[in-house]
């Protein structure tokens, strides 16, 4: 899809922060300091523009980062990257993550790629709800 960077965040059960998940780098040479910081970052549910996504019911594009007031994405726009799509991982009214894609592309999005990954991410969002379904234990009542 022509992404440069692309970080799964999801909120760390003991307090209110993301931390990154999983990470695909294009050229994971030339990101070594980014992808670092990353897996390092923890990255607050209100006071970052990350954060803010996972209370999204859609796909925010961010043209400009350089613009951006999220320190995860002014360290994007520190390695060259130009924009973000940021899509919520949801399944009813429960956000498991976030996905962070990153270019360095100045193009604005295809309205179409974006409506993909949002479904992309449903599908995360399903699978991850009956991943956490089937840990659950069951208690059946019958004879013994």
């Amino acid at each position: 899809g022509g992404w440069d960077v692309a970080v799964a965040w999801c909120p760390d059960e003991r307090s209110s922060v993301l931390r990154c998940l999983a990470m695909w780098m294009a050229a994971p040479d030339r990101h070594t300091l980014f992808e670092t910081s990353t897996w390092q970052r923890r990255l607050s549910l209100t006071a970052s523009q990350v954060g803010r996504a996972v209370g999204r019911d859609h796909a925010r594009w961010i043209a400009d980062l350089t613009a951006a007031d999220d320190p995860q994405l002014a360290s994007a726009a520190g390695e060259g990257m130009h924009a973000a799509l940021l899509i919520p991982i949801r399944h009813g009214e429960e956000t498991s993550g976030v996905l962070e894609l990153l270019t360095t592309a100045s193009s604005a999005i295809d309205p179409d790629v974006a409506t993909a990954l949002e479904s992309v991410a449903l599908q995360l969002a399903h699978f991850e709800h009956l991943l956490r379904r089937s840990a659950e234990p069951r208690w059946r009542m019958g004879r013994l």
